[in-house]
């Protein structure tokens, strides 16, 4: 593109975020003083177009920090005060259809920075509806503009990782554009996708509570727009909002059952009713890094899911005998039999379990009597 055509594209289409982004990219490699005031201009008519993280993207990684921090408070706050009844379409600011182009390129590029910034007819407040965002939704407009001004916006390309299974990263991800993929690497070589979701969406949350490692990756199926939000800036938030860390405790459980139903056997051979109902009797568990769930020689507690995590089995004098990864049972044979386990079952890095206790057990089977052979009769016997 041109600088002539950049600036027509402006000229014609005075409301389009992407005609000013264009102009303001151009300005930027020509290295034209003030270009930045035409990126803000295009961050003002993205929010005045409703287009609110389309906005935060452009003023997070185009404007200066100060401009930033002034920009934010101010769309924050008509994003939060403006009421429903303004929710409509903006009109539109009008074309200049007539306009002359000097031929001195310096003429060009004043000319293209004066018409780039121009703002006057742009009002942040003719259609403002804030858009869904899980979790941070609900939080109050200071904080909200905490989050803004301190989350660090991730752009990526299709086919790019946002999450890398192994790492370490005490952060998670709010991801407000794009479609991306989970896939998990097991032990065996193969390869697990273990869900396709679409923008709105929280990524990465566990790592919030655990020491554990990534236990999967995030592939962008799409451009994606992501913003990273570390355990610091969430603890922050948490203090001044209380609500929060439990609304990321549920997430985090909603999420983790949602895998489980998918990928497990135990579930999958249980109608909707008992599901649920089975489900509900189980209660949730953070283990310690290194932690003994199931000890050789010792009655199982209980029947457990590994929820998040890598389970070794071990036998004495035989040393690790096996692995299990999310979604997997154990402590099965233990808790049947109501006989002492004949291996030791640990999480070397900590991680989230469900447990199902006897008592809880056989409080469920006053409700589904058959439930006991249906699980019998599943594989779930080995350790």
């Amino acid at each position: 593109m041109r600088l002539q055509d950049a600036i027509l594209a402006v000229a014609q289409q005075p409301g389009s975020t992407r005609a000013r982004a264009d102009l303001a990219m151009m300005l930027q490699q020509f290295n034209v003083p003030h270009y930045d005031t035409v990126w803000e201009a295009a961050a003002r008519v993205a929010a005045a177009r409703g287009d609110f993280f389309d906005a935060l993207s452009i003023c997070r990684l185009h404007m200066p920090g100060e401009r930033q921090n002034i920009f934010i408070d101010e769309v924050v706050k008509a994003y939060m005060h403006a009421p429903p009844s303004r929710a409509t379409r903006p009109v539109a600011p009008k074309p200049r259809n007539a306009l002359q182009l000097p031929k001195d390129t310096k003429l060009l590029i004043q000319l293209g920075v004066q018409l780039g910034k121009e703002v006057s007819d742009v009002d942040i407040t003719n259609f403002v509806s804030m858009p869904d965002i899980p979790i941070f939704g609900d939080l109050p407009e200071p904080l909200l503009s905490v989050l803004a001004k301190n989350m660090v916006p991730v752009p990526l390309q299709r086919g790019e990782l946002l999450i890398k299974q192994g790492t370490r990263d005490r952060s998670c991800f709010l991801v407000t554009q794009g479609r991306m993929r989970v896939v998990q690497e097991r032990s065996d070589g193969g390869q697990v996708e273990l869900a396709q979701l679409d923008a709105p969406a929280v990524m990465g949350e566990i790592s919030l509570l655990t020491a554990n490692s990534r236990r999967a990756s995030v592939v962008a199926e799409t451009l994606l727009m992501a913003w990273k939000i570390d355990a610091h800036l969430l603890s922050q938030l948490g203090g001044m909002h209380p609500s929060l860390i439990p609304q990321i405790r549920t997430l985090i459980r909603m999420r983790l059952v949602s895998n489980l139903m998918r990928s497990n056997r135990l579930f999958a051979e249980l109608g909707e009713k008992e599901r649920m109902r089975f489900l509900q009797t189980f209660t949730m568990h953070t283990a310690d890094v290194g932690a003994e769930i199931v000890r050789e020689g010792v009655p199982s507690s209980g029947l457990f899911i590994l929820m998040h995590g890598k389970g070794t089995v071990s036998v004495q004098g035989r040393g690790v005998i096996g692995e299990l990864n999310e979604g997997d049972v154990f402590g099965a044979p233990s808790f049947f039999r109501s006989e002492p386990s004949k291996v030791t079952i640990a999480v070397p890095e900590g991680g989230l379990l469900l447990q199902l206790s006897k008592q809880a057990y056989q409080k469920l089977l006053q409700s589904f009597p058959h439930l006991d052979q249906t699980l019998r009769e599943l594989q779930l016997m080995r350790y």
